[in-house]
């Protein structure tokens, strides 16, 4: 019986995090596709990813990757999550857009007995001017 869920994605004009996201055995995961579009006259550069931790959740974290016990969290420039965000990204000025794609998936190798379940998981991005 499959009882994982995705939660709604909370995005502002810096921070993506999640609601409870639950995940019971290995290869489930949550993708989201996200648009930053730059609408300003000013090209802007992705200047820090900020991970936050999900609550209860003891955490090991790279700059656009962070597990938490048997879940990762990822960001990425493409769907297949083979390509991280780094700092390197530049949305150019008067309608520039950045694809990024935020990935939940079960790592572990075993399945438990109880669902894994994390909350206010996410990474907050900051852009300059560049």
């Amino acid at each position: 019986m499959n009882n994982s869920y995705c939660s709604d994605a909370y995005v502002s004009n810096t921070t993506v995090s999640l609601g409870d996201i639950k995940l019971e055995s290995k290869g489930q995961s949550c993708t989201y596709e996200l648009t930053v579009e730059n609408t300003g006259s000013v090209d802007a550069q992705l200047s820090e990813i900020a991970v936050k931790t999900p609550n209860d959740a003891s955490c090991s974290n790279s700059t656009s990757s962070m597990t938490c016990d048997n879940i990762t969290y990822k960001l990425t420039t493409d769907k297949e999550g083979n390509n991280p965000l780094t700092t390197e990204s530049i949305i150019y000025s008067s309608n520039g857009t950045l694809n990024i794609y935020f990935t939940i998936s079960y790592t572990g190798s075993k399945i438990y007995y109880k669902n894994v379940v994390q909350s206010n998981g996410g990474f907050t991005l900051v852009f300059s001017q560049y």
